[in-house]
């Protein structure tokens, strides 16, 4: 079981892997500015399991590093 302290910005989880580790996830409307989509399309890409995220009760929370790798890991190159 993960507890959450919430924070500026986000929410940072301490999770349970054998060791004590610290993510912190953000919200939809950060989310998208960081990947210059609109909310709602980042909400119903994650909704739909297409993009990582957190459920939380009922809200949706991001971690940076896992949305930098799957952008990278979604990139398409504008030469092809």
């Amino acid at each position: 079981m993960q507890r959450l302290e919430f924070v500026r910005h986000g929410a940072r989880s301490r999770g349970g892997h054998g060791r004590d580790c610290l993510i912190t996830l953000i919200d939809a409307i950060s989310a998208s500015q960081k990947l210059r989509l609109s909310p709602t399309s980042l909400e119903l890409g994650a909704r739909n399991g297409l993009i990582p995220h957190y459920l939380i009760g009922e809200q949706i929370r991001f971690d940076p590093k896992e949305l930098d790798r799957w952008a990278r890991e979604h990139r398409i190159d504008k030469g092809r």
